[in-house]
């Protein structure tokens, strides 16, 4: 009874069990039948299989390039080294040929101040004086040829006069000629004396001078009317010598006033019509020759998207494949991708020059591959035409503008999957029948 009485109502197994419940209860899991897992993986196989005989994957380049007309940017450039005066131009703005871009100041400074400014102030003030001398002989010349009719028509009254008193002389000198040989008969005869002699002598000795005078005034007179008759003939060439040397120094003024204007400033003007696409320089900027100071796109410029791949992309790349174009100034990730068309690849290599391919973008790559490589040797140029000219970005329709930087993937080769990854069994058997046909052929050849 005492061994009855000891011995504990429950088990120790369901006392420690009601004890560790908290834990949790233990769950036997039955494992899935065979057949079923047999059938799951012969439907993954069935399933794969299938992706890889109908499925396809399409091989494409990454290229980066500019959008550019095809007759490519006008870029003013800076003609001399100096300091930007004035910006007569805004981005955006459209200009006609001939219209001034820029002012440039070139000039040289002394203590005097800009030395090209002196000597183009000095050219300018003598321009204006011969200028003004030029319109005072325009102005003077009919006065001074009317001037000198003037004095020939006094000249010839005052020659009729002569000619009318040496006509009286001429008639009274045989009257006073025979008048002195009476009286010097006369005199013999003591009919006349000697004081009325000498001074009827005295008078005809007046009379001779008097006349000879006359003849000599006549001869001058005669030789100024010469000289009068001379000058209003030539009167009407020598206006138009004079005229004509000052206008050959004007012209040499003009020259050296260019020239002093090309010592002081220096005017940039359009080339051709077109839109003014970016402005690189402000008032202050000093510039060196051959620094570009804004790029002009031509009137009826149409943008296309110039990229740069080398010579492994371009194999299977054909004028109007289909391309997708990513914008970098409008990220491809809030605004999506965009469709264009190739228009133009180049048949030949071009050179790589520096500034045709933006810097860090010079890069052609396959869709596997998640790095840019920049390209070996020559690049060669595709044009992609966009299906639109611009972007839809927040409502708002933004136009394209020259030399914003573009990405596309262009797909050049497609093929079943199947084919992909039977590329190596098949390149390495062509390889080995290649070689085996050629160990042939030197065998024959060996016998």
């Amino acid at each position: 009874m005492s061994e009855e009485a000891s011995r504990p109502l429950f088990r120790a197994e369901a006392l420690k069990w009601r004890q560790e419940a908290w834990i949790g209860s233990v769950q036997i899991i039955e494992p899935l039948s065979g057949r079923i897992a047999s059938l799951c993986t012969v439907f993954l196989v069935v399933l794969l299989c299938v992706y890889v005989v109908f499925g396809s994957y399409t091989r494409r380049i990454h290229a980066n390039g500019l959008m550019l007309p095809p007759e490519g940017l006008v870029i003013a450039e800076a003609d001399q080294n100096g300091v930007v005066s004035q910006v007569a131009v805004k981005e955006g703005a459209h200009i006609k040929a001939s219209d001034r871009l820029f002012s440039l100041d070139v000039s040289s400074w002394s203590e005097d101040g800009a030395t090209g400014q002196k000597s183009l102030e000095s050219l300018l003030s003598e321009q204006t004086l011969l200028t003004r001398r030029r319109k005072l002989l325009t102005q003077d010349s009919p006065l001074e040829l009317a001037s000198y009719k003037e004095e020939l028509i006094a000249l010839q009254k005052q020659q009729s006069m002569l000619n009318d008193q040496i006509s009286r002389d001429n008639a009274s000198l045989p009257l006073i000629e025979r008048a002195m040989n009476e009286m010097r008969t006369a005199i013999g005869t003591h009919l006349v004396t000697e004081s009325q002699f000498q001074s009827q002598l005295y008078t005809y000795v007046q009379f001779m001078n008097t006349h000879s005078q006359t003849l000599r005034t006549l001869v001058e007179t005669g030789g100024q009317m010469t000289d009068l008759h001379y000058k209003i003939d030539r009167h009407s060439y020598k206006t138009s010598e004079d005229l004509n040397d000052i206008d050959v120094r004007l012209a040499d003024l003009g020259r050296q006033i260019a020239q002093a204007h090309g010592q002081a400033e220096t005017l940039i003007d359009a080339r051709v019509g077109g839109t003014v696409d970016g402005v690189r320089v402000s008032v202050g900027q000093r510039v060196s020759v051959g620094q570009p100071l804004a790029s002009l796109l031509p009137d009826n410029g149409e943008l296309l998207a110039e990229l740069y791949v080398n010579s492994r992309a371009i194999g299977f790349v054909r004028p109007g494949q289909r391309v997708l174009l990513k914008y970098a100034a409008y990220p491809y990730q809030r605004f999506g991708l965009h469709e264009g068309t190739v228009v133009e690849v180049t048949k030949a290599p071009l050179p790589e020059r520096m500034g045709s391919v933006p810097k860090d973008e010079r890069t052609s790559e396959t869709a596997v591959s998640t790095t840019s490589a920049p390209p070996q040797g020559d690049i060669y140029r595709i044009r992609v035409r966009p299906d639109r000219d611009y972007i839809v970005a927040y409502g708002k329709q933004e136009r394209l503008t020259p030399g914003m930087a573009v990405e596309a993937d262009i797909a050049i080769d497609k093929r079943r999957l199947y084919q992909w990854l039977l590329d190596p069994v098949l390149s390495v058997s062509a390889t080995l029948r290649s070689v085996s046909t050629s160990d042939l052929m030197s065998r024959k050849g060996t016998l």
